[in-house]
């Protein structure tokens, strides 16, 4: 009996504004949308320094499955966050170098999985945007079911398909699609108003009387 895949069409989310040349640091993205917008902590890049910014390509599949990862990587468009969720099992990777390099083929921005990867390693050289829960050797099989494209749950936060993905040393912030324009300019104006509280730091002004109620 072949494998069930459930799959649909990811309607236009509007976010081509958001790529890596913006350097949006997760956190301000997570302040600006409610200062609950991160996966679980446990959910890290495997090597200090990849950013990952795109929109979200979503993926369900079981703990030790990764057959609808295949599936998924004949669907992405460049500049795609690939969101696996994978149940938060680690005891199986769902990916290693070898689908990494086909993403980097087809120009994704990153991968975020919900699980186990292996090749932590070669990943780590090749420099490809990769989060994961954990790292395992044991390798998965290829019998599906799966979902592409549908809501799922990752790191205790809802993904949908074409949601901003905005991922860095911090963590990973979801960034729903229908508030990343908003999310864009509160960001900006964040970093411009610490900027400016920086230089007052430097210049002296260390402690801002006022703003505290004891």
């Amino acid at each position: 009996m072949p494998p069930t895949l459930k799959g649909r069409r990811r309607r236009s989310s509007g976010l081509q504004r958001f790529n890596p040349a913006d350097r949006l640091p997760d956190r301000k993205c997570g302040d600006c949308i409610g200062r609950d917008a991160a996966m679980q902590g446990e959910i890290r890049n495997i090597g200090s320094g990849m950013k990952a910014v795109g929109p979200a390509l979503t993926v369900k599949v079981p703990p030790t499955d990764n057959l609808m990862i295949h599936k998924a990587l004949t669907l992405a468009k460049p500049g795609d966050v690939m969101v696996i969720d994978g149940g938060g099992y680690t005891s199986h990777a769902l990916l290693g170098a070898l689908m990494v390099h086909t993403a980097m083929a087809i120009g994704m921005a990153g991968m975020i999985v919900n699980g186990g990867i292996r090749d932590a390693a070669e990943i780590r050289e090749l420099g490809f945007p990769l989060f994961a829960r954990g790292v395992n050797p044991n390798g998965p099989s290829k019998e599906g079911p799966g979902e592409i494209n549908f809501p799922i749950s990752c790191g205790g936060r809802i993904v949908n398909p074409g949601d901003v993905i905005v991922a860095d040393d911090d963590g990973v912030v979801v960034v729903p699609k229908g508030m990343a324009e908003k999310a864009l300019k509160e960001v900006q104006a964040v970093i411009r108003r610490e900027a400016e509280r920086i230089k007052e730091i430097k210049s002296g002004i260390v402690i801002r009387r006022g703003w505290m109620i004891y």
